[in-house]
């Protein structure tokens, strides 16, 4: 069946370790280093922990984030490495949240942290849905990044601040289906003021969709699946209404639905689930991402797409300084995202998140050190990996995506409406 599918894209990583403290100096440049701690709504964090460090890891110093989120260090070495680690008590799980940025020579940047908030802008949002067109088999009730779906009339989603819009409140889509899955209708509940509990009813009684074509070329030998969207967002909320997904072969031309005059911009989006290595099972995927003010037919040419890195590992070379290292570089990209993730039962169930931010120049890292305040965050192993090489139009190289996102952060660049990018990823579980 074709049916709508949220992508939930969220870098996370993690390990653990003992490390020895062995903090290694250099005599770098003159000037300084501010560095931000933000999360993921861009607010700043207080009081989190962020480790100046050698290109190799090694801890030059380390200090903690004013009430602004802000920090300085004088003369930081040449290639830098920045950390910024909180920890925080979730609803079952205590969460340990690392970001690095390597190879820094800039004077300004922003590093982006989940952290677990106070569950005051969270809880329960219940929607009834009501039938206004003959046909209707099936239902889906989208909010955000976040669509349930069935036979029911009533649906319960646990809804967080990351679904609302940048006014505060949240938009309803609810999308009838026939037996055939195709879309009879939709119906629309705008800018609602949410609180725990709240029940709202939408009737599914339009039938003014659009439709756009999506347009596939040089589409690679390994695919073996596809993922096709059309996001709309709404006062900065991307709403993931209809997708089409399926396996192999990938059709080289898809018309997906769209809603009419709900967003004030759109994304395109086509990845293609790859047999990278061609054992018969997917290891990697591939994708081109579009965004513009107007809906539109799109061509995605995935020619385009960066290399997909090999040969990723996880070792520990040395006992408090793990590596990570791949094979393949992409020159026309502009920087590496690795994420780590593992999570522990005891003796307190406990969930770690790390991201790693590098040029496209490198092939492996070493975990930075830490000091004996961040001792939890210490690595010994992983459970998921992923590394992914993005390749933007909007971005010059590797220096100038830290600037624009310590400018985006900082409220004096604004991402352009027109712009678009391509992307490679692999990963590998713990062994």
């Amino acid at each position: 069946m074709k049916k709508d599918r949220c992508l939930m894209l969220c870098a996370i990583f993690v390990i653990f370790i003992s490390m020895s403290l062995s903090g290694c100096g250099d005599d770098g440049d003159p000037g300084s280093l501010r560095v931000r701690v933000v999360n993921e709504d861009g607010k700043e964090i207080a009081n989190s922990t962020v480790v100046l460090g050698n290109p190799d890891g090694s801890m030059v110093t380390f200090g903690t984030t004013d009430e602004t989120g802000i920090i300085r260090f004088q003369n930081p070495p040449n290639n830098a490495t920045v950390t910024a680690a909180i920890d925080c008590q979730g609803y079952s799980y205590v969460y340990y949240f690392l970001a690095v940025a390597y190879d820094v020579n800039i004077s300004e940047v922003t590093l982006m942290l989940y952290d677990c908030g106070d569950g005051s802008d969270s809880g329960t949002l219940n929607v009834n849905v009501a039938d206004g067109l003959s046909g209707i088999v099936w239902r889906e009730v989208t909010v955000g990044g976040l669509t349930y779906g069935g036979g029911s009339y009533s649906f319960s989603l646990y809804v967080g601040s990351y679904f609302f819009q940048s006014d505060g409140k949240f938009s309803v889509v609810a999308v009838g289906y026939d037996a055939n899955d195709n879309p009879v209708g939709y119906g629309l509940l705008l800018d609602q003021t949410f609180y725990d509990g709240i029940t709202v009813d939408v009737t599914i009684d339009k039938t003014d969709l659009g439709q756009i074509e999506y347009l596939m070329q040089n589409i690679p030998e390994s695919a073996m699946g596809y993922v096709l969207l059309n996001p709309i967002t709404r006062k900065d909320a991307d709403t993931y209404v209809f997708s089409i997904w399926g396996e192999a072969p990938v059709p080289s031309s898809v018309n997906l639905p769209y809603i009419l005059d709900f967003g004030d911009s759109y994304s395109f989006i086509a990845i293609l689930d790859t047999d990278r290595d061609g054992d018969g099972t997917i290891d990697s995927e591939i994708g081109v991402h579009k965004k513009s003010l107007t809906q539109s037919s799109q061509i995605f040419d995935f020619s385009k797409t960066p290399l997909i890195p090999t040969s990723l590992a996880f070792s520990m070379t040395k006992p408090d300084c793990p590596t990570i290292s791949w094979s393949g570089r992409d020159a026309s990209s502009q920087f590496i995202k690795i994420s780590l993730s593992s999570y522990i039962t005891s003796p307190t169930e406990s969930y770690f998140s790390y991201s790693f931010i590098l040029p496209p120049s490198r092939t492996s890292i070493v975990f930075p050190e830490l000091p004996e305040t961040l001792a939890a965050f210490r690595p010994t192993g992983y459970q998921n990996l992923d590394i992914s090489t993005y390749n933007y139009d909007i971005y010059s190289g590797y220096d100038d995506y830290l600037r624009k996102t310590d400018m985006y952060y900082s409220g004096t660049y604004e991402e352009p409406a027109e712009l678009a990018f391509a992307f490679s990823e692999t990963g590998i579980s713990e062994p």
